[in-house]
């Protein structure tokens, strides 16, 4: 999820400033001068290139800038110019997630696991969190709907983000000029187009390229259990939400289904996505059309797992289950998946193509402090004796040909052969914000800089491509940018923990140098001033206007520079426990973290050709090296 936190309001009472207000009036993300990018790649491939590579990277670069990259520029700026109310990079990102023919579950389906309700009662009883749960779900969406939900705002300055005054002005200001009167106050509104795909959208497979779909008159949720499919209308034709008792006896009325579906629809869902697309079609001809239909345009989906976890703080086999599930009761395409253990625990999962982090850690705050602050329904209220919960709970069933049985059968198998081999591990080490900051130490470029000097030490002084992401929603249209963690810095800092004989005061300059150079790349690539998106609009857009590519994209160093070996998430929201997703990369490490006051977390998966394990001991052994040496400075 993208490394952004903020203040903000809560909850669903209706906001004065209105939830689209500032869109109209929000900055563009500049396009950045092809001097800067280029320099920039330059610098940021160089610590795991090697000399002869480095040559080679310059020279393609120098190239690409004095030759075609001026052409595609000049096209970009054009593009750009005639759509005023995006982003020059927004099309080319949702059409690099929809045109991806791999399978989306792990590495485009993240999640993240909700706090534990502090009243025991309701986190016991999973019929009754997740009745909260959709209830405070379907309020947040109302204020969407309404554009009554309090916008997303970055706060410089504590004492506005609860000022009347400065809700007065926002909201009395003309669309078009309301995120400049905001600017006045230091407070700086933030793009909120991706909250249209978090309700109600779904990515339907198709041939080269998948749709992503909204139905915004949805009136259902889609329940999952045991692979079999429910539908419960939650919304009437008045638009008035269900009675939460109710829907907790429906709820209540579902979990009765114990036995598997032999032949469950959702692990096609793991397919890849031609694979898939051609399937779907011959499901849709032997009948099933209205069935997909009914899925696709659920407002969300609730999966009532038939497992508990194995430990509170979630083990390693636990964090595995949380993100993949085992083929029978995810239907990876949805855009949002509420999934529930039977031990009441709570996991959030998203499909990547239509929002970034942002709205969905949103969403997790707000109703889970709705869930504990003013739950829709106690422990204590019954059952109402008139929820028709027989006649109310539509169970769908799907008519399949013994070939699609065979389909089925084989997609599973496929999956949970995946899913076998994909490991996790995690690291919870005492050193965090407050061991950093009389250091001058960021906690984000620490948790970054152990991750690099850790993978130094765990694969015998190896530097590889490490993505970072950095939302740039500041901006209209803006999804994200990527910061490359992996530094002459961090190289060097690396270097000096992975020897036995570096002194203290030597390894404390090194960390400092790190910190303040990583606050720059943040800085730059949170303002747009990246250099990666820029470089792949660049090449897109030569594609679309038949320009010949340049060497620089087809060239061996610039397809091992993209190879991200690491990718990295921060969770930075306290409701949000646990995260995670799968490697992007067969031989590379997926990597969740947070950093707290007193101590840091990692969450780790990987594939056989690399080891998380290995990684995680290396990370205790990087930890144990600094918390020393911040003790003898």
């Amino acid at each position: 999820m993208a490394s952004i936190r903020f203040v903000r309001q809560i909850s669903f009472a209706s906001s004065v400033i209105p939830t689209m207000h500032f869109q109209k009036s929000l900055p563009r993300l500049s396009i950045p001068e092809l001097k800067d990018s280029v320099h920039r790649f330059q610098a940021a491939t160089s610590p795991f290139l090697t000399a002869s590579e480095t040559d080679e990277m310059k020279r393609l670069l120098d190239d690409f800038e004095a030759s075609s990259g001026k052409t595609l520029q000049a096209l970009l700026q054009k593009k750009n110019e005639n759509n005023p109310n995006t982003s020059y990079i927004s099309d080319f990102w949702y059409n690099m997630y929809l045109k991806d023919r791999r399978p989306i579950p792990l590495t485009h389906t993240p999640f993240g696991t909700v706090m534990h309700d502090p009243i025991k009662l309701q986190q016991r009883n999973v019929a009754l969190r997740c009745t909260n749960f959709i209830i405070a779900a379907l309020n947040f969406k109302s204020a969407l709907d309404s554009n009554k939900l309090q916008p997303d705002i970055y706060y410089t300055k504590e004492q506005w983000k609860n000022s009347v005054l400065y809700n007065n002005f926002c909201s009395f200001a003309p669309s078009r000029f309301s995120w400049f009167v905001s600017y006045l106050f230091g407070a700086f509104p933030l793009d909120m187009s991706q909250y249209n795909n978090l309700f109600s959208a779904t990515r339907k497979p198709d041939d080269k390229k998948d749709i992503l779909t909204n139905y915004k008159n949805s009136k259902h949720i889609i329940f999952f259990r045991c692979g079999k499919i429910f539908s419960v209308q939650v919304i009437d034709d008045d638009g008035k939400l269900i009675d939460p008792s109710s829907l907790r006896s429906h709820i209540e009325y579902i979990l009765c289904t114990e036995s598997e579906d032999a032949f469950p629809l959702p692990a096609l869902t793991t397919l890849p996505r031609d694979e898939w697309t051609v399937i779907r079609k011959e499901l849709g001809n032997q009948g099933n059309s209205e069935l997909l239909h009914r899925i696709d345009s659920a407002i969300f989906i609730v999966t009532l797992e038939h497992r508990k976890m194995l430990s509170k703080d979630f083990d390693n086999a636990d964090l595995k289950f949380l993100l993949t599930g085992d083929g029978y009761s995810r239907w990876f395409d949805k855009a949002l998946n509420l999934v529930f253990t039977e031990d009441g625990n709570c996991t959030i999962q998203m499909e990547h193509s239509g929002s970034d982090g942002i709205p969905v850690a949103r969403l997790i705050t707000d109703v889970l402090n709705d869930t504990i602050g003013n739950p829709a329904v106690l422990h204590s209220q019954p059952i109402p004796e008139n929820a028709a919960s027989s006649k109310k709970v539509r169970q769908l069933c799907s008519s399949l040909t013994p070939g699609l049985r065979d389909k089925i059968k084989d997609s599973l198998v496929r999956y949970q052969d995946k899913v076998s081999r994909l490991k996790f591990d995690q690291c919870n080490f005492p050193l965090g914000v407050n061991d950093c900051k009389p250091h001058k130490i960021g906690g984000d470029s620490l948790a970054q800089l152990v991750i690099q000097a850790a993978y130094y030490e765990s694969s015998g002084g190896k530097t590889v491509p490490t993505y970072e992401s950095c939302s740039t929603a500041g901006f209209k249209g803006g999804r994200t940018e990527t910061l490359r963690s992996c530094t002459m810095h961090t190289k060097a800092a690396s270097e000096a923990l992975y020897s036995s004989h570096t002194d203290s005061k030597v390894i404390l300059d090194l960390l400092q140098k790190c910190s303040t150079y990583h606050s720059k790349l943040t800085r730059e690539a949170a303002l747009g001033k990246g250099c990666d998106r820029h470089l792949f609009a660049l090449n897109l857009i030569g594609e679309e206007n038949g320009v010949a590519t340049h060497d620089l994209f087809t060239s061996r160093v610039f397809r091992k520079s993209n190879h991200f070996i690491i990718s990295t998430s921060t969770l930075a929201n306290d409701e949000i426990i646990a995260g995670g997703f799968g490697p992007v990369t067969p031989d590379g490490l997926g990597i969740c973290y947070r950093i707290y006051k007193d101590k840091i977390r990692f969450l780790v998966s990987s594939y056989p050709d690399n080891c998380s394990t290995k990684f995680v001991k290396a990370a205790e052994l990087v930890l144990d090296k600094i918390r020393f040496a911040f003790s003898k400075t």
